[in-house]
């Protein structure tokens, strides 16, 4: 695929829009752009990390405005396969234990069937081009984020903030606190 097809699918991701467009995907992708960008993420493998996760919720704070949603990182973890781009790779064995809707339990047992996501590979060589993935972050800031791309980006100059309070937790405080707060 070339990288307008993969704009027009960012532009037009798989989301439910019963109460407004569920923005949980669309947070989950703009946080492993910035993963990539950080040097978290180095290859096409996206693990469900400690540093994605503390992402995903810095990353809500500060574009999601509305109260209807709460932040759960496991739904769109596993729902964007239905995009066609993100691909989850399950630990031998293992089957994703999920609901009679065909959703995803909880965070646990997604953490305990898969290994990791990854990408198209022709996409994930697009991510990891500077200014392609910056583009592909405005297209989804654009499309989805317009009230709240200018304090996403304000945020951006403060990045690590959330990553650096959730390890004062974990360094600080007993681990049923901090296994609450990912997950």
């Amino acid at each position: 695929m070339t990288l307008n097809n993969y704009i027009n699918s960012f532009q037009r991701l798989h989301v439910s829009r019963s109460q407004g467009v569920a923005p949980h995907k669309l947070v989950l992708l703009i946080s492993v752009l910035d993963e990539i960008e950080s040097g978290r993420i180095i290859e096409n493998k996206i693990c469900i990390t400690p540093e994605l996760v503390a992402t995903f919720k810095e990353n809500w704070a500060t574009l999601v405005d509305s109260k209807i949603f709460t932040p759960t990182f496991a739904l769109p973890f596993y729902h964007l396969k239905n995009d066609k781009f993100w691909h989850l790779v399950t630990f031998p064995g293992c089957e994703i234990a999920v609901t009679s809707s065909n959703s995803i339990r909880s965070f646990s047992p997604l953490k305990a069937a898969v290994d990791c996501a990854s990408f198209d590979e022709v996409l994930f060589q697009y991510l990891v081009q500077p200014d392609k993935r910056a583009m592909l972050r405005i297209i989804l800031l654009d499309t989805y984020f317009a009230n709240t791309k200018q304090k996403y980006i304000r945020a951006k100059g403060n990045q690590g903030r959330y990553i650096a309070s959730i390890e004062m937790k974990l360094l600080n405080e007993p681990l049923v606190e901090y296994k609450r707060e990912i997950s």
